[in-house]
């Protein structure tokens, strides 16, 4: 890879880890009031709020009218915290190594090969979040397939 290839590349998978980091986030706040998202970015520091740390504890189960019954949160919450963390390992991963390989102390391969378990890792990031989403409005999915 040329420099400017490895920079576009390093851009770009950046942008699609902020794109999934920012879903995330907005999970969060669905699952709080407004008041209560306000208080929870006030009452926790940047690096609490960045790998979800106390997300877990603030979220609780509710009660879905909808869906008559209840929807467990901070599992969902939990899942997200561990996600996030196995995401933030293979993004440092993924730069650390396509740095080396500009260095020359990699080959080429292991950056193709590592580029591609890391954009893996997002399609897999992606697909458990549609799959939290769907547990949590399963209800509306079933309604939306019985239309078809």
């Amino acid at each position: 890879m040329k420099e400017n290839g490895t920079v576009c590349l390093i851009l770009f998978s950046l942008i699609c880890f902020l794109a999934t980091r920012g879903f995330m986030e907005i999970e969060l706040s669905t699952k709080l009031s407004r008041k209560g998202y306000k208080a929870y970015k006030a009452k926790t520091n940047l690096l609490d709020r960045w790998f979800f740390i106390s997300a877990r504890y603030i979220v609780r189960d509710k009660y879905s009218k909808s869906e008559k019954r209840i929807i467990k949160h901070p599992v969902i919450m939990q899942i997200i915290f561990a996600v996030n963390i196995i995401l933030h390992v293979g993004f440092l991963v993924e730069v650390s190594m396509l740095l080396m390989v500009e260095t020359n102390i990699l080959s080429k391969q292991v950056a193709n090969s590592v580029v591609l378990v890391f954009f893996l890792l997002l399609l897999a990031t992606w697909i458990i979040m549609c799959f939290i989403l769907r547990y949590e409005y399963r209800k509306y999915y079933r309604i939306k397939e019985k239309r078809k």
